[in-house]
């Protein structure tokens, strides 16, 4: 932000910790035609949920709000980044993003600024962006003109077995967990006998319904993982999109079993102070815990 203010000092504003007003001051802009960004934590945001709700969303304005701290941080229970994507995802109207890393950061905001029509929220955790050396190259040996567009409620699909059966196994991975699942994926199958598609699922609203329900129709087993909490979360909105399928198959008169859904989240408490890799590791999302649990999950 620091660079940018720089470069571009008419267009930057900061309004220190005046959160709702940020967030009015950007449906102000929008309503006359431009594309703000708000930069802004994830546990500040939620002082200015109303403004979202009732100055952003009900007007359907194409406000992209960058959630910083998306997760946990250092800084105690009154700072963890927690709340965003169930706050959000419940929110008419909002787009609910997490990129992988710093490539797709990028291209989701530019994407966002060039195509939007209503307002879309990206997280991002505080530890220093995955892939970053990566994109510091492709700007080196490309410039600038390294921005894609892309499809970011449309799901990728980052890893899949040649074996069916363990094809029917899938993790589908939010935001920074993406890379925490590609770090033990190798030891998992090297190690383990443990193999499973590998989807990195950028958008919690709207879900890629085409994909989810693709597995549905398979009974596939399914994981979510997100650095959130568990209530209302990404893995709470893949439950739904089941639950709607069921149903809609009952309708039909087709069969439709129960479908295995396991959520990976924080748990319903607050979190401590701690260093993230320690933090993680008490609820669950650790390399190590994960490599633990989903063990469990598919070999059990």
């Amino acid at each position: 932000m620091v660079k940018f203010s720089k470069v571009y000092p008419e267009r930057f504003f900061d309004v220190a910790i005046c959160e709702q007003h940020a967030v009015t001051m950007a449906a102000g802009m929008a309503k006359c035609g431009l594309k703000p960004v708000v930069s802004i934590y994830s546990t500040f945001l939620q002082r200015a949920l109303d403004q979202v709700i009732h100055d952003v969303a009900i007007m359907n304005l194409p406000v992209i709000f960058g959630i910083d701290r998306g997760g946990l941080v250092e800084d105690g229970e009154t700072h963890q980044g927690v709340f965003d994507i169930a706050y959000m995802r419940a929110i008419p109207n909002l787009t609910v993003l997490a990129p992988k890393d710093a490539i797709e950061l990028r291209n989701m905001v530019f994407t966002a600024v060039k195509e939007s029509k209503g307002p879309v929220a990206i997280r991002f955790p505080r530890d220093k962006a995955c892939a970053a050396a990566e994109l510091d190259k492709l700007i080196e040996s490309k410039g600038q003109t390294t921005f894609e567009k892309l499809d970011y409620t449309s799901w990728e699909v980052l890893h899949q077995p040649a074996d069916k059966a363990k094809a029917a196994n899938v993790v589908l991975a939010y935001g920074a967990m993406v890379e925490k699942v590609a770090a033990i994926l190798p030891a998992l199958k090297d190690t383990h006998g443990v193999e499973f598609t590998f989807v990195n699922a950028r958008s919690a609203k709207p879900l890629d319904q085409k994909m989810l329900r693709d597995f549905f129709a398979r009974e596939c087993r399914l994981v979510t993982i997100e650095e959130g909490v568990v209530l209302g979360g990404f893995g709470a909105a893949v439950l739904e999109e089941a639950s709607r399928y069921r149903m809609s198959q009952l309708e039909q008169g087709k069969n439709a079993k129960a479908i295995e859904i396991n959520t990976l989240a924080l748990p319903d408490n607050f979190v401590e102070h701690g260093a993230r890799n320690i933090l993680l590791d008490l609820v669950g999302l650790s390399e190590a815990a994960l490599t633990r649990r989903l063990k469990l999950i598919f070999q059990g």
